[in-house]
């Protein structure tokens, strides 16, 4: 009888290393599904953030760029994440509009407050893109199975 109970445990212990190790895998096989549309993302605000680079403000394919990359955000990170997508798009937004107004507005104090307004939004635009990889890095992560193959 002891024997028995013996063999029962062992065999009890195979079974949920088994499923310890499976639990692992499936872990790692849903961190890979959602890889490729997380990095989809952040080339998609990459790319937006670099025709600022490029053009010094907001150009108005930014903003259209950004509405592709992050439609399917809240399906993909946490609210820490999506919050400063949020932000980063409704400064995108802000400095693009303080742009445009600028076609109206002749030289003098007004035109000197929104430029200054609009190259406060775009500075802070452009620091995001050496911030970019740290804002990701959490959900791009893979994580290893432990304990070998």
């Amino acid at each position: 009888m002891a024997d028995q109970n013996t063999r029962m445990v062992q065999e009890l212990q195979k079974q949920r290393e088994a499923m310890a190790h499976q639990l692992r895998e499936m872990r790692i096989q849903t961190q890979l599904g959602l890889y490729r549309p997380r990095l989809a993302v952040m080339r998609g605000v990459r790319k937006a953030l670099s025709l600022v680079a490029r053009d010094g403000k907001v150009p108005g394919e930014t903003i259209p760029e950004l509405i592709r990359a992050l439609g399917e955000k809240e399906f993909l990170f946490g609210s820490d994440l999506c919050d400063y997508l949020d932000e980063l798009y409704r400064r995108c937004v802000e400095a693009y509009t303080l742009h445009m107004q600028l076609e109206d507005v002749p030289v003098g104090e007004q035109r000197t407050k929104i430029v200054t307004a609009e190259a406060e939004q775009v500075r802070w635009i452009l620091d995001q893109l050496a911030a970019l990889r740290a804002r990701f890095k959490p959900y791009l992560r893979i994580e290893e199975p432990q304990g070998g193959p």
